[in-house]
């Protein structure tokens, strides 16, 4: 039996009718049949640590207790497992650590709860396919090389409790060449050596707080970046580390319900975002681009007429 389990005040003969057992959960719009048999995993210390995957793999949900222990961490969990395509993590996860995820190359998307503080060396290295991925707040660490050659990343936001990005000097984002925008918390100060070597297509980085310190080879091998920060953050010029600096300033300088104006300094990449119900927060984009001259004039007469309408800006 592969499986290595220490069982401390457990009888095994309960503890083998709960590992026969499997159930049916829901979660992200993803439906998944949970089975403890379809893991690796040790019990240590009242949690569960999941070492290795072997189910049907497709659409996943992690269980959130095995053997009524809590899963806690995964490590190497799925490395190399390509039958994977979608995986939600529940919120008893704490640490995804190394190479969790490593090589999964059909993986197309993970959902993170708000239960997760660190992700590990390399903990999605190589997954080729993933499109999409949300960081949750509660991450505070995220470490080297974790998502090095997820070439199907085009754009990430790092939510803004991650303090530590890329230790061991090693980057997290390397090789991903259609990577095309990127945006760091406030709460990020600094950034390793190599962070984002060979992201070839990265044209804009964005930061919401103050200017981070730089590493010799942040970002090396790449082309056309220009950061961008907010208004009242400091350390800024027109430049950090020789990379351009420039405030992202945009602003709707004139609106007539289907016709509005968005200003700011010359180039700026902005997305325009319309609601018609406010509470429901129902977005959706109907203009992106740069801000030619410093200034765009659109035309939302296309999106949908129910009465009010609220316009926003981002950046992409």
């Amino acid at each position: 039996m592969k499986r290595k389990t220490y069982m401390k005040g457990l009888n095994w003969v309960t503890a083998l009718v709960l590992l026969a057992g499997t159930s049916l959960v829901s979660a992200q719009g993803i439906t998944s049949k949970i089975s403890a048999s379809d893991y690796d995993y040790l019990i240590e210390n009242g949690t569960v640590t999941l070492t290795g995957y072997h189910g049907a793999g497709g659409d996943v949900i992690v269980p959130s207790s095995i053997a009524g222990y809590p899963v806690v961490t995964l490590v190497g969990t799925f490395r190399g497992v390509g039958n994977v395509t979608n995986v939600v993590i529940p919120g008893s996860v704490q640490d995804i650590d190394q190479q969790s995820f490593f090589g999964c190359t059909n993986l197309l998307s993970i959902s993170l709860t708000n239960g997760v503080t660190k992700i590990g060396l390399q903990a999605f290295q190589g997954c080729s396919s993933l499109g999409q991925i949300s960081i949750p707040s509660s991450v505070s660490l995220i470490q080297a090389g974790v998502f090095n050659n997820c070439t199907a990343l085009t754009n990430l936001v790092i939510a803004g409790g991650v303090t530590d990005i890329g230790v061991f000097n090693g980057g997290m984002l390397g090789g991903n060449g259609n990577l095309k925008s990127l945006t760091f918390p406030a709460s990020v100060t600094s950034l390793s050596v190599y962070e984002f070597a060979g992201c070839t297509n990265l044209t804009g980085v964005f930061f919401k707080g103050n200017a981070p310190q730089l590493a010799l080879g942040n970002f090396i091998f790449t082309n056309h970046i220009t950061f961008y920060y907010l208004a009242g953050t400091t350390g800024w010029s027109n430049t950090c580390g020789a990379i351009p600096a420039v405030l992202w300033n945009p602003q709707i300088t004139s609106l007539n319900r289907t016709n509005l104006t968005v200003s700011g300094n010359s180039n700026l990449p902005v997305v325009v975002e319309v609601a018609t119900n406010l509470p429901m927060g129902n977005w959706a984009p109907c203009w992106s681009g740069n801000l030619t001259n410093g200034w765009q004039q659109i035309n939302a007469a296309n999106q949908p007429d129910t009465g009010l309408r609220f316009y926003r800006l981002r950046s992409p």
